[in-house]
């Protein structure tokens, strides 16, 4: 997507490139899930979490350890369903370095669910002003981002985490921010993934307007992510009903050789000051590798997009929040 778009290369999807959860029918998903529940207890099926955010929103904590979320941090939570789903599932976590020591630290106190958990860090690249010239912080020295979640495909190889992955036999590598505690590990949910043969596969939901970020859109012909920053002005969002979740179900080829994603110039605010990033944006895989789209419940207690990113919207989800740990026990 270099190129700029016109509209008349971008359509709503047609609805056979979306596979409803839980499926079609009772035997579908006894099968789906018997099927992902013999790829998890096989050792198949690796879950990574996405812990790099700053975190601006709340004050600069790590969010993924700091924030209280009933009364435990988001990792922790994400760390007890997925061993109350398995003990033995490889769990790994993509820190940036401003994440990584605080969260090596807070999985020290986690006891038996911290333990064994493999942390990476993600790339680095010196902030850019405005006007192009490097961005110095409070301390006189350039300051530092991350490449965004898409830096994933990277760094999964050069930090080595791909062999960790490849030696212990794993397939598919389940993907989820560490601030959306629907996106729980379903052998259910890996199951169809599996069935499906495709190479990615991305969980998504219906869209909302408060929803920001990507659609489901065919491009040029090809369903796919299509993030708000390649909107073209004037497209009508009416006929586009479904929203990424940012959930991955990446198979090992892909990780393997994984397409080169491109880099997003992107404007945030650092110590009261305008900054120029540049991101990698993770579901644009799709443009590149054969995805199936997984729909997933968004309300109720088997709502899977529950993104938090405020404190608002923090206290806005505790219902939800409630409603999915009681359903997988873990309160």
């Amino acid at each position: 997507m270099a190129e700029a778009l016109l509209l008349s290369d971008i359509a709503p999807p047609p609805e056979d490139v979306f596979t409803s959860v839980p499926g079609a029918g009772p035997r579908e998903r006894e099968e789906a899930e018997r099927a992902g529940r013999e790829a998890i207890d096989g050792g198949k099926v690796a879950v990574l979490v996405l812990n790099g955010g700053m975190a601006t929103r709340y004050a600069g904590v790590v969010k993924g350890v700091d924030v209280d979320v009933l009364g435990k941090s988001f990792l922790y939570w994400k760390l007890r369903q997925v061993r109350s789903v398995s003990a033995s599932v490889p769990f790994m976590i993509m820190n940036s370095p401003f994440t990584h020591e605080r969260t090596l630290e807070h999985l020290g106190t986690l006891g038996e669910a911290g333990r064994g958990a493999h942390c990476f860090v993600q790339s680095v690249y010196p902030r850019e002003t405005l006007d192009g010239k490097t961005f110095l912080g409070s301390d006189g020295k350039p300051s530092m981002a991350g490449r965004g979640h898409g830096d994933l495909l990277e760094c999964f190889v050069t930090s080595g985490t791909l062999a960790r992955f490849t030696d212990l036999g794993c397939e598919t590598l389940m993907v989820s921010n560490v601030d959306n505690l629907g996106a729980t590990l379903d052998p259910l949910i890996v199951g169809l993934h599996g069935r499906g043969g495709a190479a990615a596969s991305i969980e998504v939901s219906l869209r909302k307007t408060s929803h920001k970020g990507g659609i489901i859109a065919s491009v040029r012909g090809r369903a796919q992510v299509f993030e708000n920053i390649h909107w073209p002005e004037g497209l009508q969002l009416e006929g586009y009903r479904y929203f990424n979740t940012n959930t991955f179900y990446l198979g090992r080829a892909v990780l393997s050789s994984p397409p080169a994603l491109r880099l997003h110039e992107v404007v945030k605010e650092v110590d009261g000051r305008k900054v120029l990033q540049r991101e990698k944006i993770l579901g644009e895989i799709s443009a590149f590798v054969e995805t199936r789209f997984l729909v997933v419940p968004g309300e109720g207690r088997d709502c899977r997009f529950i993104p938090v990113k405020t404190p608002r919207e923090l206290e806005d989800s505790k219902g939800l929040i409630e409603g999915v740990l009681d359903a997988w026990g873990l309160r």
